[in-house]
Parts: C-alpha cells; structure tokens; sequence
C-alpha cells in the first residue's frame, strides 16, 4: 500500500480548504493505514505542496504528513468508492504513531475539513 512521491504520480488530490480554491489543491501519496480505539480507517497521506506550520505552531516547519478520516457515516477510504470524498485532515502531534501504527486523541489534532479527488479538478493546473 506505499507508495513513493519520487517514483509514482499522485494518488488523488486533497483541497484542505473545503471550498475548491484550486490554488490550495494538495497532491497526496497514501503511506499507511492507522488506527484508534473507535475506528481503523485512518489513511497517512504524504502531501506536496505541505500545509504551512507556522499557524499550527509548529515556527518554520511545515507539515508535509496528514492522516484523513471520512467525515461521513458509512463512507470508507479503504478503498474510496465514491468521489468526491469528504474528510477531517489531522496533522500528527506525536511520531510514535507512525511506528505503532495505533493512536489516541491526544497525538493527533483536527486541523481543516477537507476533499479528496480523484484526479485534478479541471479548473487546476
């Protein structure tokens, strides 16, 4: 299920902005599947160009990993089956969970609504 950003085109585009501003259009490569005690359907996306850190109070360091989590009841990311999809972006708070491939509330922070493409939207370049 990894895939590589060198090596591969992306596999699907994420808006984080929830509103179709194509200039903040995020292409993403899958990394991994996470999980927490409620649900098991957390995808770790690597995501070019990363989110500003800055307001995330994070100083110059930018965030380049997110995990997604549908948003909607009965909708999975494993695998997606209707696009768009509709997804909370969070952005990890502790690394641990990388390796653990488990996490809590507390090593994770919801930072935008989001939605995925497939494919770039057309109005995007």
């Amino acid at each position: 299920m990894l895939s590589s950003r060198d090596m591969t085109a992306p596999d699907f585009f994420l808006d984080p902005t929830d509103s179709g501003d194509p200039r903040e259009l995020r292409a993403c490569w899958i990394e991994d599947r996470l999980r927490d005690s409620s649900r098991d359907d957390y995808l770790l996306v690597r995501i070019d160009p990363p989110l500003i850190g800055q307001q995330y109070g994070m100083g110059d360091r930018d965030v380049e990993r997110v995990l997604l989590a549908t948003r909607h009841v009965g909708k999975t990311l494993f695998p997606v089956t209707e696009w768009p999809a509709f997804v909370y972006v969070l952005r990890v708070l502790d690394d641990a969970i990388l390796k653990q491939k488990m996490l809590s509330s507390n090593q994770v922070q919801m930072i935008r609504w989001g939605v995925l493409h497939k494919e770039r939207p057309r109005s995007s370049s």
